[in-house]
C-alpha cells in the first residue's frame, strides 16, 4: 500500500471475521519508495519495492519484521515514482527473480537458507534420501507427502492407482538439498475411495509407499 508512501501494512487474518492491524514496515531510512508486489514464502516476505528494489523480510515475528537482504534493481534514486522493481518470485531452488521496468530481469540468490521457503521446510541438510508416510492417512481429499534429499537432485514424485497406472506427477524438476512437503488433493484427479501408491525417484533412489483415500 502507498498511503502513507513506502509502508507495508501487516494484518492478522487468523479470524477472517475479525481482521486486525498489527503494524506497518518500510526499509530502514527509506520513506519515499512505494510497496508493490509481495510474495510470502514461509517465514519470509519477498517484496518488490519499486525504486528501492527487491527487499527480503523475516516475518516469523509479525510484531518485529526484520529486513535480512536486499538488492537495489533501480540505482537511480529512491523516488515515489512507479518505476523500478515491478514483480518478484522465488523458485524452490531459492533463486529469486525480480523484473525491473527500467533495466530488465534480475536473478538473485541469498547467501543463507531461507527457512520455510516454498516447499523447502528447513535449513538442515539431510544425510540421505527419505520418503515418509503421508499424513493424514487415510485421507479425504487432501494429504501431505514429506521427503528429504541430501544434494541437488532431479526429483520425480508420482502417484499410481492399484493397477499400476500413473494418475499424477507431483514433481519433475531439480530440487536443492533439503526437506520438502508436497500437498496432494485427490479431488483434483477425480479419485474414488481406494488404495493408491506414491513413488519418489532421485539419483538412483526409489521408494514407494501406500496411501488410502477414504470418502
Amino acid at each position: 500500500m502507498d498511503n502513507p508512501v513506502g509502508k507495508l501494512f501487516i494484518y492478522n487474518i487468523q479470524d477472517l471475521n475479525n481482521i486486525t492491524y498489527v503494524r506497518d514496515w518500510a526499509p530502514t531510512n527509506l520513506t519515499t519508495t512505494i510497496v508493490h508486489n509481495v510474495e510470502i514464502y514461509g517465514n519470509y516476505a519477498v517484496i518488490a519495492h519499486y525504486t528501492s528494489g527487491i527487499r527480503i523480510v523475516d516475518i516469523s515475528n509479525p510484531l518485529l519484521p526484520v529486513e535480512v537482504a536486499w538488492y537495489d534493481t533501480y540505482k537511480r534514486d529512491n523516488s515515489t515514482d512507479y518505476l523500478g522493481c515491478w514483480g518478484v518470485f522465488m523458485f524452490p531452488s531459492g533463486k529469486i527473480i525480480g523484473s525491473d521496468t527500467d533495466s530488465g530481469l534480475y536473478v538473485i540468490k541469498t547467501n543463507f537458507t531461507m527457512t520455510g521457503t516454498g516447499n523447502n521446510l528447513n535449513a538442515s541438510i539431510p544425510s540421505d534420501y527419505n520418503l515418509s508416510q503421508n499424513y493424514p492417512n487415510p485421507f479425504n481429499p487432501n494429504t501431505n507427502i514429506n521427503f528429504s534429499i541430501p544434494k541437488n537432485s532431479l526429483v520425480n514424485l508420482d502417484v499410481f492407482n492399484s493397477a499400476g497406472q500413473k494418475i499424477a506427477n507431483l514433481i519433475n524438476d531439480r530440487r536443492d538439498a533439503g526437506n520438502y512437503e508436497i500437498s496432494f488433493d485427490g479431488s483434483r484427479y477425480g479419485l474414488s475411495s481406494g488404495t493408491y501408491f506414491y513413488r519418489l525417484q532421485s539419483e538412483g533412489f526409489s521408494e514407494t509407499k501406500r496411501m488410502i483415500l477414504l470418502k
